[in-house]
């Protein structure tokens, strides 16, 4: 678009989706201003799956990943939608950890034992 066909005002609907995206915070804030410094037309589809985003996973959440997207200097939505992607792990509880643990050893003992050449006896994980 050439500079001279941009309005010279923002319209209202961007005005009210540039405010709702700078609700979920500071960081969240400075990625969608250099989106939409960067390119108006596409920007505002990027600052939509941004609040997309912050429906889904949370403002917390998005605002903790724009702030890891800043500091190599990725002012973009794919930065803070990888750091989503890639940081969002959901903890284990202790009784998956130890259901793990069980057949994993299970396993193991069951091949080594083959390897031996002794007869082998594979014990039920509980």
């Amino acid at each position: 678009m050439r500079a001279e066909d941009q309005p010279s005002r923002t319209p209202p609907g961007v005005a009210a989706l540039m405010l709702r995206a700078h609700g979920i915070g500071t960081a969240a804030g400075a990625i969608v201003d250099a989106i939409y410094a960067d390119n108006r037309v596409a920007g505002v589809r990027r600052v939509l799956g941004l609040c997309g985003l912050a429906k889904n996973h949370g403002a917390l959440a998005v605002e903790r990943a724009a702030q890891v997207a800043l500091d190599p200097g990725a002012h973009t939505y794919r930065a803070v939608k990888a750091c989503l992607d890639h940081h969002q792990a959901t903890p284990l509880a202790l009784s998956q950890h130890v259901r793990m643990t069980r057949a994993r050893n299970a396993r193991s003992r069951f091949v080594r034992t083959r390897w031996s050449g002794a007869p082998a006896r594979l014990a039920r994980p509980a």
